[in-house]
């Protein structure tokens, strides 16, 4: 994924997705960290809608993760490693995490002191647990390509069927095995570039099976959280909507070739796109988060109105345009700056064929 390039040619359907993606990781944001520990166990009709629609908002953070790292792979699986887009990535997060702090010594000086040391090692502090699982990632795509590259089609669609029932399937229903981020990351680099290579191809068939595994879905849903006890019942189904789980893989499955059967082309879309790693950076900082939505934003609050689904998607909403125009603006400071950096970096003879 370039998020640096700005004029490098794109298909306006996955830039599309993209920030469909990225809108619906912020929607997760809004209800995880604006509401999830201030729920209450009370059986209001009131309070089970609501908790309802907060899981749904929620579930799609974890969706919109999986699309990333599968678009990751669609691009990248026929592509030489580069260290300028690990550098993009490493020296964007760097830029926004020095800002953010510097800027926070106006608003509260104990809390940007204590996060200085988090801001100037971003990766090794897990400042973004994604953006560290994602360079990770990088690191290991000239592998992961040859294996796409150099393994017959037939033993790769077994591994992503193995995969799926070990890194999937059991964990959804209670058949723990040890989770993984990174090679959970790594199924789905697989995944996004078998579907590029033609290894793996979704039918119109799979339509009507993710239709009907959603309706079951809600079914079981509105069981959950119109019960006795809706709030303890939802902790007990959270894994639901974990990034690997079916309800996820199905769904992203689906998203996925929806989004690429699309025929649009528009240069905006393609423009728009290029600031959604920004987005995530401004939004999800350590510091910016609690500010944004609890006092800022007051989204526990928020809970108790029986408004809350409209309100919580026009806050995203505002929340999400908001990022991108700042993400703009501040384009024209890191843009030529990383630019700079990497320039200075490329004429280092060690590195220079990874440019």
């Amino acid at each position: 994924m370039k998020f640096l390039t700005r004029n490098s040619k794109r298909l306006s359907n996955f830039e599309l997705l993209r920030i469909f993606s990225m809108f619906l990781i912020v929607l997760h944001h809004c209800t995880v960290h604006g509401v999830f520990n201030y729920w209450s166990n009370n059986d209001s009709i009131l309070n089970h809608v609501n908790n309802l629609i907060c899981f749904l908002l929620s579930s799609g953070g974890k969706l919109g993760v999986a699309l990333f790292v599968m678009l990751t792979g669609y691009f990248s699986c026929q592509s030489k490693f580069k260290l300028k887009k690990w550098l993009d990535v490493y020296l964007q997060t760097l830029f926004f995490s020095i800002l953010i702090v510097l800027i926070w010594f106006l608003i509260n000086r104990f809390d940007a002191v204590k996060a200085i040391s988090p801001s100037i090692f971003p990766l090794t502090k897990n400042t973004y647990w994604f953006v560290t699982s994602w360079l990770l990632l990088l690191t290991f795509t000239p592998i992961l390509n040859i294996i796409l590259g150099n393994t017959s089609p037939q033993v790769i669609k077994n591994y992503l069927i193995y995969g799926a029932l070990i890194w999937s399937v059991f964990p959804t229903f209670k058949l723990e095995f040890q989770y993984s981020t990174l090679l959970y990351f790594m199924y789905l680099y697989l995944l996004g570039g078998s579907l590029r290579l033609g290894y793996v191809i979704i039918s119109k068939r799979y339509f009507l099976f993710v239709s009907i595994f959603f309706l079951i879905f809600l079914a079981y849903l509105f069981k959950v959280f119109f019960g006795t006890s809706a709030t303890i019942s939802l902790w007990k189904n959270l894994r639901y909507v974990e990034m690997n789980s079916v309800y996820v893989l199905v769904l992203s499955l689906w998203i996925f070739y929806v989004f690429g059967k699309l025929k649009i082309n528009f240069s905006f879309i393609n423009w728009i796109s290029s600031s959604m790693f920004g987005v995530y950076l401004l939004h999800d900082n350590n510091l910016i988060r609690p500010y944004l939505w609890h006092t800022l934003l007051n989204m526990d609050i928020a809970m108790n109105s029986p408004y809350f689904g409209i309100w919580a998607i026009l806050i995203s909403i505002c929340v999400f345009c908001l990022c991108i125009v700042l993400d703009k603006i501040l384009s024209l400071i890191y843009l030529p700056l990383i630019g700079f950096i990497e320039k200075k970096v490329a004429k280092l003879k060690i590195l220079e064929n990874y440019f």
